[in-house]
């Protein structure tokens, strides 16, 4: 029997801070309407998702996160709306299913080409090597539900694993996760030959390599490979009463794991970590001998963050593991005994874990670096309600978090946050035994201050991420930014002509 040690620490939360949020866009303005923003999705630097707005229903728009850079940008039905979903990017293309009939993709603009005999009931989008895979009832045959792969510009049957009815119709699950999933050479989905039920399957595009890997009984209904997971050369998977599973796909095997309810959290410290019976955490390496208890919690959502497994856990705590299996309670969102703060949508930002709770009050966004953990008041409505749906994922986007939210009844709208305004401070100073320097205010719209004690600076460049400059001159006190676009930059002062201190600041 493993040590295990555990203890709970519960840390302050301190006082609420207050948040730079802001409307991307009222993109449906009218009156008790939301503008149900969802599957957003980053290509070429730019957010792409799906919007209703009153003039033209439901269809794809793009944003830069500013209002001028957000617009529609293809009305497919100009009669009604498009329905546009499964919104995924494959090297520099952009393909989406449009109507709940075909499937269209695009490089980026408002052009789009609607790929060839993919008419039907296209699904599940997933890439394996480059190539788009999904499932499909299409109209240009009588095959029923099976795999397809799409080759230039084409759609293309991979195997009739039914003869006689639907194999694939279940290649993407009703909470709309795919069941396939891409390892080596091999696309590894759920399908049913009519035999042996929903099992595992294996294909490297080919009809003749397309085979059924497991062979699991009872498999009757499709619970099988909705929470496919990749560990070294195993997918560990739940079928069978959520009983847990290992494929070895070295040689694959297959063998169970845990006879128990399984539901599994994450991967961490190069092994698996899954619940029993909702009442026990366990680890795995793919393994019956590397199978290990750790402790008589059941977390709920998880994720990797500075080296530790942060959960949410009974029915307000956020706790998180290290590599040594010791858990601490990290914060109590809701004090309330009994009462859930139904913390979700862990998404990490600079060295910060955000994430959505409820501590009883309001429903909010929060951050937490491991020892402060604080709630980021919104500013803008005392009841807000991001959905708790996939359209309200946290999306990591140019140094800021974007969600949807409705922060008043039926207001529904993509919004944005900016955690660097957030700072009761607006300069940074750098300050030794023979020089201080002070810039502010950062951010800034118009101009950035340099208080150049001692003037050992004579002069400066503005760059981008990236590198590219694009302002440079001789030092003044003040720099003159109003021209550059919002965002982040990099300042570089220079002594003697060389360059000697750098630092970041952000244009409003």
């Amino acid at each position: 029997m493993r040590s295990i040690f555990f203890f709970t620490l519960l840390l302050p939360i301190f006082n609420s801070i207050n948040a730079q949020f802001s409307k991307v866009m009222d993109i449906n303005p009218h009156p008790g309407q939301n503008s149900e923003v969802k599957f957003i999705t980053t290509f070429l630097n730019t957010l792409y998702f799906s919007a209703r707005d009153t003039a033209n229903n439901e269809e794809i728009w793009v944003s830069d996160g500013s209002l001028q850079g957000t617009s529609i940008l293809n009305d497919f039905n100009p009669n009604g709306p498009s329905y546009p979903r499964n919104l995924t990017v494959v090297d520099s293309l952009l393909y989406v299913v449009i109507n709940n009939n075909s499937i269209y993709f695009s490089n980026g603009d408002s052009l789009f080409t609607e790929v060839k005999n993919s008419q039907g009931f296209p699904f599940g989008l997933i890439e394996h090597k480059g190539l788009i895979y999904f499932a499909n009832s299409s109209s240009l045959n009588s095959l029923g539900y099976e795999l397809y792969k799409i080759e230039y510009d084409s759609a293309i049957l991979v195997s009739d694993i039914n003869p006689n009815g639907d194999s694939s119709g279940e290649l993407e699950s009703l909470s709309g996760k795919v069941r396939a999933i891409s390892k080596g050479n091999y696309l590894y989905f759920v399908a049913d030959d009519g035999i042996d039920g929903f099992q595992i399957w294996a294909t490297d595009g080919t009809q003749l390599s397309t085979q059924k890997i497991t062979t699991i009984p009872n498999q009757t209904q499709p619970y099988i490979g909705e929470d496919l997971t990749i560990l070294d050369s195993f997918i560990l998977f739940t079928a069978d009463s959520e009983h847990l599973w290992a494929l070895n796909t070295i040689n694959n095997s297959v063998q169970m794991i845990s006879s128990a309810s399984s539901r599994i959290l994450c991967e961490f410290n190069n092994k698996i970590y899954f619940t029993k019976n909702n009442s026990e955490l366990w680890s795995t390496n793919g393994s019956i001998l590397g199978t290990n208890f750790e402790s008589n919690i059941a977390p709920n959502e998880c994720i990797e963050f500075n080296n530790s497994l942060f959960c949410s856990h009974l029915f307000s705590d956020l706790i998180s593991i290290d590599t040594s299996s010791n858990i601490q309670t990290v914060a109590t969102i809701n004090p309330a005994v009994f009462t859930s703060a139904n913390i979700r949508e862990f998404t990490t930002l600079n060295n910060k874990l955000y994430f959505f709770a409820d501590d009883g009050i309001t429903d909010e966004l929060w951050f937490t670096d491991g020892i402060t953990t604080q709630k980021i008041e919104n500013q803008i409505s005392s009841n807000t309600h991001p959905l708790d749906f996939d359209i309200s994922k946290l999306i990591t986007f140019n140094n800021e978090l974007y969600f949807y939210a409705e922060f008043t009844e039926n207001d529904g709208e993509l919004w944005r946050y900016n955690p660097y305004l957030d700072s009761t401070s607006t300069s940074i100073t750098f300050e030794t035994s023979y020089d201080k320097l002070s810039i502010y205010p950062n951010p800034s719209s118009d101009i950035i201050t340099i208080s150049n004690k001692n003037n050992r600076y004579d002069f400066f460049d503005i760059s981008s991420l990236n590198g590219k400059i694009i302002l440079k001159g001789e030092l003044d006190s003040n720099i003159h930014i109003n021209t550059l676009n919002q965002g982040f930059y990099v300042v570089t002062l220079y002594e003697n002509k060389s360059p000697s201190k750098s630092f970041k600041i952000l244009k409003k």
